[in-house]
């Protein structure tokens, strides 16, 4: 704590976010926050010209100062969200299509059945009066569309704006929070039919236009410049952040080897921008006569960067961090980098309190954290005199420490283990530097056919090279380890066994080493408790899948799957969430038809020839089948449709078992129903 004083300023900040995440309402919030910063300032000032040191009042001041700290991240939230002004496009929505006047804030990204659209809105029509208008929203247009979208135009759209709908399947993905944290509250879906351009294209004014403005000519020079669709993707991902592009197979590859975050501008990059601009200023200015213009230039660079690059986190984070860095060399004040961490992190999370939330905003930080603490620590113990091999062993002591720190998040979120992620990295990371290198040569000698030809082979041949190392690992059995049950209390005791084994690594004492101990001894202690309390328990749950009949029967750890044929896609979004929130699970396909618990029986019908069990205490009826009137009568269970059944379909059942008294849900309508049997 002495030598990172600012973690003392962070904590509470942080404290105020969590309770802020996990829905904690303050009432009077303006009041308090006013209150604490009054008492706040009253104890500064009394502490300044008191003469004598009182200690009851370091205590005081102290209170207001995390108690500021704390509320403030509730102000800064109310700041953040765009709702609260007054010209936020909500003040004027009324039920109905809308007319809009919008920008396009970012480059247009086409699927197979729609193209996607960012837009800014300008103005928006309130039953026949225009207002003036801003806010953000996500577009679909119906494909095909002929019109010519690009960042900057203005277009005049009809459309209905609809609110994201809550998660529909437990533990699913929470989309809407996604994207209302960022800001964007509804989304449009609308035939090419209702969107025109006006012929207006707004200037690259301000920053973040700016940035866009030069990520699409990027990008544009880039795709017509004859490289491989691999190699396109790859190559405008690792220069503008532009992987909206990337093949799904592709992605998934790099992230079974451990190289995902390649993929994406990273603070990887920003450094690498950074070196090669000092570089270039040093040789101007070998006596540095000019370092505060050298300095000045460098942070503006560093801010279109991140422009460009859409100010992702980990971008943001090495942007601030490099800039404050240079800014301390520039006035001659040299400070400690835990302190820069952790004042950068205070700094975006004041600008955006929900980062916290953001994966990428919570990787970047870690492993930068596990590579200033861990990399020194392993570099002590042995280092290559040969600079090629010293190259690759830094690179591999980087992973390591990278990995260590971020093992508890990556294994929340994606619920998998790169087993190969140091080779990966040692053979990746060289061939997406060369790749980076090339492309520039490729930006920059676009036009000249001789040399175009020469480095778009050349980018391809990388690219190449990068696919077949990524696959090298690409397999279940010995490339990587998936389906990894991992829950919040899971990452608690990984965080605090990580933090205890290095307190061990670094005193040497047997506190530390009676502490990892214990931490571990607890943590299996938990983990068999949820085990054996997974094991008696028993649940029914439907899931809601567009036109898909899908249901899980859940006996202890055994869970049956009965599903029509489903996408990957679909599968991992609606039910792999579920089936990793059984710890020790053991599932399988088609089995659950007709299953019985106890007492409880479960019954899908999809054919009109089947029947069900006299005890039969839940139907699941899919696929528009009709059941027997009579049979329903005489067993009455409750009938339960899934979200293969049509809404015609559906109102005529409801009405049938309504008329019956039998209880009825409809997957569709109400989202995934889960029962404990």
């Amino acid at each position: 704590m002495k030598r990172i004083p600012l973690v003392r300023i962070l904590v509470p900040y942080l404290a105020g976010i969590s309770g802020l995440l996990c829905g904690l309402t303050i009432p009077w919030l303006h009041f308090l926050f006013s209150f604490f910063l009054l008492l706040l300032c009253l104890a500064f000032f009394v502490r300044l010209f008191s003469k004598t040191r009182i200690t009851y009042m370091n205590v005081v001041f102290a209170f207001c100062l995390y108690g500021f700290l704390f509320l403030l991240a509730f102000e800064a939230a109310i700041v953040y969200d765009d709702r609260t002004g007054s010209d936020h496009y909500t003040h004027y929505l009324y039920p109905g299509q809308q007319q809009v006047l919008a920008t396009v804030a970012d480059i247009p990204v086409a699927g197979e059945k729609s193209i996607k659209l960012n837009v800014l809105l300008d103005a928006i029509n309130e039953n026949g009066t225009w207002h003036a208008a801003n806010g953000k929203l996500q577009v679909y247009v119906q494909q095909p569309l002929n019109l010519p979208l690009r960042a900057g135009d203005q277009i005049l759209m009809r459309a209905h704006l609809a609110v994201v709908p809550p998660p529909q399947n437990p533990l699913e993905a929470n989309y809407r929070q996604i994207l209302e944290r960022r800001n964007i509250f509804h989304t449009a879906y609308l035939p090419a039919s209702d969107i025109w351009l006006t012929g207006y294209t707004a200037r690259a004014r301000g920053l973040q236009r700016l940035g866009v403005s030069i990520r699409q000519h990027v990008v544009t020079v880039l795709r017509h410049s004859g490289l491989s669709q691999p190699a396109f993707s790859i190559c405008t991902a690792l220069l503008v952040g532009y992987d909206d592009e990337i093949d799904q197979g592709v992605m998934q590859s790099f992230s079974h080897s451990g190289t995902l975050h390649i993929l994406s501008v990273s603070g990887m990059h920003t450094g690498m921008l950074y070196i090669v601009l000092m570089f270039f200023f040093d040789r101007l200015d070998r006596a540095k006569r000019h370092k505060t213009m050298r300095a000045v230039l460098v942070i503006i660079a560093l801010l279109l960067f991140s422009a460009i690059t859409g100010f992702t986190p980990s971008v943001l984070r090495a942007s601030l961090m490099l800039g404050l860095v240079l800014l301390g060399k520039t006035l001659n004040r040299t400070g400690n980098s835990y302190n820069t961490l952790v004042f950068s992190a205070f700094l975006l999370l004041l600008y955006d309190p929900y980062l916290l939330a953001d994966v990428g905003f919570l990787l970047s930080y870690l492993a930068v954290f596990g590579i200033m603490y861990l990399y020194p620590v392993l570099n002590g113990y042995w280092t290559p005199k040969n600079r090629i091999l010293k190259f690759f062993w830094d690179i591999s002591l980087m992973s390591v420490s990278a990995t260590v720190f971020t093992l508890p998040i990556t294994l929340y979120y994606f619920h998998q283990f790169p087993l190969w992620f140091m080779l990966s990295n040692l053979l990746i990371i060289p061939l997406s530097t060369a790749l980076m290198g090339v492309s520039i040569l490729l930006l920059l000698c676009h036009g000249i056919p001789l040399l175009q030809a020469a480095f778009c082979w050349l980018a391809d041949t990388i690219t190449s090279l990068m696919l077949r190392s990524a696959r090298l690992t690409d397999n279940p059995v010995y490339g990587y380890a998936d389906g990894i049950a991992f829950d919040g209390n899971d990452v608690l005791f990984c965080s605090a066994l990580i933090l205890s084994l290095l307190w061990f690594l670094a005193s040497k004492r047997y506190r530390a080493l009676a502490v990892f101990l214990l931490t571990g001894i607890a943590w299996l202690s938990a983990s068999t408790i949820s085990l054996v309390r997974s094991s008696s328990e028993a649940q029914l749950v439907v899931f809601s899948i567009r036109h898909k009949a899908a249901y899980v029967v859940r006996n202890g750890r055994q869970v049956f799957l009965q599903a029509d044929s489903l996408s990957a896609s679909e599968f991992n979004r609606s039910i792999k969430p579920y089936l990793l929130s059984v710890p020790g699970l053991q599932w399988q396909y088609g089995q659950a038809r007709g299953w019985q618990l106890g007492k409880a029986c479960i019954k899908n019908t999809s054919k009109p020839s089947e029947g069900f069990r006299p005890a039969c205490d839940y139907l699941i009826v899919s696929h528009n089948t009709w059941p027997d009137p009579a049979a329903l009568q005489q067993i009455r269970p409750m009938v339960i449709v899934d979200c293969s059944n049509s809404y015609t379909f559906v109102k005529k059942l409801r009405k049938q078992c309504t008329a019956l008294g039998l209880s009825f849900y409809a997957i569709k309508e109400q989202g995934a129903l889960v029962i404990s049997l």
